[in-house]
């Protein structure tokens, strides 16, 4: 379905990930939304005075700029998550749906949002009163207490052992995303139809699934996944029924559904992004 090849597995304690490899893809022209953000070319804002699930992004750049679920949006009234994956258009304002990482706070601390250098972990894609749930799951299990409930804040008080799981997770020459196991337990896929553009988003990929592994009930569990099971991982995302969502943006936009759950987005014929991970 991908066109991928596993690279060897890479190993910290229970956590194994497996680089997904593609030297030969045609590359993807989006500005990724961080990047956007930093050069002042895309601003997402508050929806008038403020609704959760809901902002306003505003692509005033010459690029598409490419939104990826998952990812952490920091200020404004409230820190939120993308939930689903987005092209926005050059010149082109759209609302963007989002859900709430911060369930402690409803008042301005900045007009526009910022993007955290941390993605959210695959387990928060769910509806909203389970993400809070889940939040508060992460802080009291690592011991990250947080006044506002604020996923970023977990995030940030597990630096140090963030820096250190990453070091056994590099970035392969090629690599347009990954597959994650805790013991032999599947966690997640991630692909980015791009090496450069994966490349920029490694690091934060794989902290979502560190966090994942850090707070995984059976963060003792022994054994290792192997290549096998990381296959048979593709196959039950690429044979999972897909159903057309509503798109934010260009491009469409599926739900994938039963024996795994995630999303896909494509545009102009490519495949963007494919995450999915265990029911």
């Amino acid at each position: 379905m991908l066109g991928v090849t596993l690279a060897p597995p890479q190993h910290h304690k229970h956590l194994t990930v497996y680089p997904l490899l593609d030297t030969n893809a045609e590359e993807l022209s989006y500005v990724l939304m961080a990047d956007a953000l930093d050069s002042g070319t895309l601003e997402i804002t508050e929806v008038g005075s403020g609704t959760v699930p809901e902002l306003v992004a505003d692509n005033q750049g010459d690029v598409d700029v490419l939104i990826v679920d998952g990812e952490q949006l920091i200020g404004a009234k409230q820190n939120r998550m993308t939930n689903r994956s987005i092209v926005i258009p050059a010149r082109t304002k759209v609302n963007i749906p989002v859900s709430c990482m911060e369930a402690g706070r409803w008042r301005f601390t900045s007009r526009a949002f910022t993007s955290s250098p941390h993605y959210s972990p695959r387990v928060l894609a769910q509806a909203q009163g389970h993400v809070w749930s889940e939040i508060a799951r992460y802080s009291t299990t690592m011991g990250t207490p947080t006044p506002t409930g604020a996923l970023d804040e977990v995030f940030e008080q597990k630096s140090a052992d963030l820096e250190t799981w990453a070091k056994a997770f590099p970035l392969e020459k090629g690599q347009v995303g990954l597959i994650a196991f805790v013991g032999e337990r599947p966690l997640g896929l991630d692909f980015i139809g791009s090496a450069r553009l994966y490349a920029r988003l490694h690091e934060r990929v794989v902290s979502a699934y560190i966090m994942d592994a850090l707070a995984a009930p059976g963060s003792d569990e022994s054994g290792t996944a192997d290549e096998t099971a990381a296959l048979a991982f593709i196959e039950r995302a690429a044979a999972a029924p897909r159903a057309a969502a509503p798109t934010v943006g260009r491009g469409s936009y599926r739900v994938l559904a039963e024996d795994v759950l995630g999303g896909e987005l494509e545009d102009q014929s490519r495949l963007v992004h494919l995450s999915s991970f265990p029911t």
